[in-house]
């Protein structure tokens, strides 16, 4: 591969939003309207105005796929009966830094050789409607 004399720029970046990210600042009178969290089954589940919220099956992102981990399926060189097979091997959170804090985020840019990025939430998308 030839080495360009300039850095990427990465159009479709994702993070991971924190867990109190929709719950930090609500005004306790919106509470129960609002993003709330739930412990079901022994799972950390989301609640949206009171009913569970299944757009991301782990909201807590806890533990994480690896990145890229589905490029192989969806350009259809694997087939799985379960696309949770597809994600393999997960990993804690707290192994990757760069999900969550900003300096890290920065960092890891810096390494893979991207000037910027447009960073785009992973559970926010799900909640806007």
């Amino acid at each position: 591969m030839a080495d360009l004399n300039f850095y990427a720029f990465d159009c479709d970046h994702h993070y991971y939003e924190a867990e109190d990210a929709f719950t930090r600042y609500i005004d306790p009178l919106f509470k129960s309207r609002a993003i709330q969290w739930a412990e079901i089954n022994n799972k950390k589940r989301l609640l949206v105005g009171g009913k569970v919220n299944r757009f991301i099956p782990n909201p807590t992102f806890d533990p994480i796929a690896q990145p890229g981990c589905l490029d192989a399926y969806f350009r259809g060189k694997v087939s799985v009966s379960d696309i949770r097979d597809a994600f393999g091997d997960l990993e804690p959170i707290s192994e990757r830094p760069e999900y969550r804090d900003k300096d890290a985020k920065i960092m890891k840019l810096d390494e893979q050789r991207l000037e910027g990025c447009f960073l785009f939430p992973t559970l926010g998308v799900g909640m806007e409607s």
